[in-house]
Parts: C-alpha cells; sequence; structure tokens
C-alpha cells in the first residue's frame, strides 16, 4: 500500500476504520488522545495520565481516572498504535516492560508518545477483521483479552 497523505491522526483513526474495532471507553481515550497529537500539529504529543483523564473529561465522572488511562495507554502501546519518545523517570523505555511496572509510573510523570502511521491503522484493523466472527461487531480487538497474555501485532 502507498503512502496516504492524512491530514491528522483523528483522521487517520477514523479513515482507517481501527477506532470503531474497539470498545467505546478505548474509542473516547483514543479519540481524546489523537485530537491532543493534532494541536500540537503533528503525530507526538505529551502528557500525563492525569491531563489525559482531565482532557478525556472522564476524571470528572470518575469513569477515566489516572489509572485507567495508564491501563488504556499500555494496552495502545503494546498493539503498536502508539509508541514511547521520551519520558522522565525510573522505567526504561528501550525494553519490553509489564504491565504491572507501567501502572506504578507517577500519575504526574510527562510522557511523550507518538502515533503510528495510517498504513499501519489499516494493517491493523484488516487483522482484528479476520479475528473476529462478525465485522460489524464493536469489540476491544482480542489481542488485548483481560484474561489472557497480551501479545503486540507485529
Amino acid at each position: 500500500m502507498g503512502k496516504h497523505r492524512i491530514e491528522n491522526v483523528t483522521e487517520a483513526l477514523n479513515g482507517s476504520g481501527l477506532i470503531e474495532l474497539m470498545y467505546p471507553q478505548y474509542q473516547t481515550l483514543l479519540r481524546c488522545i489523537a485530537e491532543m497529537a493534532d494541536e500540537c500539529g503533528s503525530r507526538e504529543f505529551s502528557a500525563t495520565h492525569n491531563q489525559i483523564a482531565k482532557r478525556s473529561g472522564g476524571s470528572v465522572h470518575e469513569t477515566m481516572t489516572p489509572e485507567i488511562v495508564a491501563e488504556f495507554v499500555f494496552d495502545f502501546i503494546r498493539l503498536g498504535i502508539v509508541e514511547v519518545v521520551s519520558a522522565t523517570g525510573p522505567v526504561s523505555y528501550q525494553r519490553e516492560i509489564g504491565k504491572s511496572m507501567w501502572r506504578r509510573k507517577s500519575k504526574d510523570e510527562r510522557t511523550t508518545y507518538r502515533f503510528g502511521s495510517y498504513e499501519r491503522f489499516i494493517e491493523m484493523a484488516e487483522e482484528i477483521r479476520q479475528m473476529q466472527d462478525n465485522d460489524d461487531a464493536p469489540s476491544l480487538p482480542s489481542v488485548v483479552s483481560k484474561s489472557g497474555p497480551m501479545r503486540t501485532i507485529q
């Protein structure tokens, strides 16, 4: 597939169909962080889990706490939707870390993330659809199972 010019991350996610394949709470957070990147004018953005929770609007109703943001962002990283560009603190991003170590990150630690490409979103959406029985049934990608080990789609 050739390079596809996308004006912003939100457009890339919507155009790929990837966002519709996730549960609504994941969609909400993914749209929120895509908008944060778009406001920066690139595929990158920097934020703390507290800032993302507040930005999503869920912190007011406690539906999107910094802890939930940490969980969901970890899943997005494992899936390859976003990658960590830089961070402060003791966590090394040059090696794979477990979810428990990621949870211990301070909710006030600023991290810079970069979104993947439109082509990557298309590939992921196609792979997820192949794993599902019904293309129209929105669900969390089965690679992000709460009960089983997670794997990275490469």
